[in-house]
């Protein structure tokens, strides 16, 4: 995984803190105290050291977030900086000028934070994510020097604040026993794994007779993907559930969010399928075949026999871009006959 600008700046921070003690390694203690001290550094002074706008944006932005996570938790980096140093002393082994690298523990704290990185849909690990897996599996010193009750979840922002609040996480809700399984969808289950795994359509449209037969299929679906009954690629996905909002005139959806703004959010990470309806217009189905053209976000799309007749099957431009999964009380697959 990636890291971001100001992660590069505290790496070196954090050389400069194990080589001053006289460790052979920088080890965790040492990025954290980077952290507290990158936290101090003055904002009007980051374009001198930056080689573009965008480097010093990431890290005056960087800076403040840590900044303010510090401070939620009442840690005071000046102190608690000065204390741990002391508490580390001297490693032994005098700065011969050379690369110091990451010790053991180190790249294991790198791993934790490119998981929470990704978890929360980055592809990048930027401080907080950093500040996140410190605070998460604290070092004997660190735990020293700080009242355990800062040591809480770092408040990491969120790519996808939206589909937070109005979308419902299924794989949440398969986790707390909130949806069942139903054994009789498990063929559809089945295909619809399968056609996720393909590179070709990001998109599958299931074309259902009622609601409840749509979300028995993608409650197995939730529920297979919780419990790691599918292959590896899908691991770690999640699934959200957005069809109340397919059309902002539905009596259900009274935040005035459309599906278009959150389906613009979901395509801004790229651990998201989206579940979703649409309404039965032309201009509507228009639309989202331009947004399959261009984004690459996976979505499962409910639509009703009617609408597939109306806005899709005389369309070959459809089948370029999705598949098509026919589910009925008696049979699933290819479409039938009179379809």
């Amino acid at each position: 995984m990636k890291i971001t600008i100001s992660i590069e700046l505290i790496w070196q921070i954090a050389m400069q803190e194990a080589a001053a003690g006289e460790f052979k390694e920088i080890e965790p203690d040492h990025f954290f105290n980077a952290l507290l001290k990158f936290s101090e550094l003055s904002i009007e002074k980051i374009s001198e050291i930056s080689h573009s706008p965008k480097e010093a944006d990431d890290l005056k932005d960087n800076i403040i977030k840590i900044g303010d996570e510090l401070r939620r938790c009442n840690i005071d980096s000046t102190d608690v900086r000065r204390k741990l140093r002391s508490l580390l002393g001297s490693g032994g082994n005098p700065y011969d000028g050379g690369q110091l690298h990451r010790s053991s523990s180190s790249r294991i704290l790198f791993k934790k934070s490119a998981n929470l990185a990704f978890e929360n849909g980055y592809d990048t690990i930027t401080p907080l994510h950093l500040l996140g897996a410190i605070f998460s599996t604290p070092t004997p010193a660190i735990k020293n020097v700080i009242e355990l009750s800062a040591l809480e979840s770092v408040n990491v922002p969120s790519l996808t604040p939206l589909l937070d609040k109005f979308g419902r996480n299924l794989i949440a809700l398969a986790s707390s026993g909130d949806i069942s399984k139903n054994d009789n969808r498990s063929a559809e289950k089945k295909l619809l794994i399968r056609l996720l795994l393909e590179k070709e359509h990001k998109s599958i449209f299931l074309i259902h007779e009622s609601t409840i037969s749509f979300q028995d299929v993608i409650n197995n679906l939730a529920i297979a993907i919780h419990k790691k009954e599918i292959p590896s690629s899908l691991n770690n996905k999640k699934l959200i559930d957005i069809t109340v909002l397919k059309d902002h005139r539905n009596s259900q959806n009274t935040s005035g969010i459309t599906s278009w703004q959150l389906a613009e959010e979901a395509s801004r990470v790229n651990n998201i399928i989206l579940i979703r309806g649409i309404s039965d217009n032309q201009n509507d189905f228009l639309r989202l075949k331009i947004e399959l053209k261009n984004k690459s976000l996976q979505n499962i799309i409910a639509i009703t026999p009617g609408e597939y007749k109306d806005f899709i099957q005389n369309d070959r431009e459809w089948r370029n871009l999705a598949h098509f999964i026919w589910i009925s009380d008696n049979k699933i697959g290819e479409l039938p006959d009179r379809l």
